[in-house]
């Protein structure tokens, strides 16, 4: 523990063979001490060499399969930085909602829709058409999923109601109240 009553953990780097400090950070300081592109990079640019990325986007689309043929309304909640779930909801939802509690993963998620995002997720949606054994190149994978995403939403699942804001959205798109009433309903069992 430091001085902050933080927990720090030693990393060892492969390549350097040196160790440097990491610290790891309480759910609320998420908020503003959290670095999405050093989170990225370290879990989604070598997608296909991390055994644990592997795993979660091995059964994603498996699991999604159970899912009817079409599904009107998506909401990712808590997308993080990432943008795998409306990658393999594409050919599913006619519409999908991304959120996040962190001001840094919306401003992500709004650059991504928006086709100006920094990280290549290139790796990460061959991956998933590997998985689902299409032909699909990633940048058409990713530009489908992207006339999916109608909002970015600001939530905080501690509180009610869960949908605080409306970071972006496209022009002329409603939140359906279906949304906002089925995550109260859900999360008022939980937290009342």
């Amino acid at each position: 523990m430091n001085n902050q009553g933080l927990m720090t953990v030693d990393v060892e780097d492969d390549k350097a063979a040196a160790s440097e400090t990491d610290e790891i950070y309480s759910a609320i300081a998420h908020i503003d001490k959290f670095n999405p592109v050093a989170y990225l990079e370290s879990f989604y640019k070598t997608a296909s060499e991390d055994t644990a990325m592997q795993i979660v986007l091995f059964f994603l689309p498996g699991i999604l399969y159970h899912l009817p043929t079409n599904v009107r309304t998506v909401l990712d909640l808590g997308a993080g930085p990432t943008i795998y779930v409306p990658i393999v909801l594409r050919n599913k939802a006619l519409q999908i909602f991304t959120s996040d509690y962190a001001q840094v993963n919306r401003e992500v998620l709004q650059s991504w829709v928006e086709n100006r995002s920094t990280f290549d997720w290139s790796e990460v949606c061959g991956l998933i058409s590997s998985i689902e054994s299409s032909e699909e190149p990633p940048s058409v994978m990713q530009d489908n999923a992207r006339s999916k995403v109608m909002a970015v939403l600001e939530v905080n699942v501690h509180e009610i109601p869960v949908i605080r804001s409306i970071h972006w959205q496209r022009k002329d798109c409603e939140i359906p109240q279906k949304v906002r009433a089925c995550i109260h309903c859900v999360l008022s069992g939980i937290l009342m």
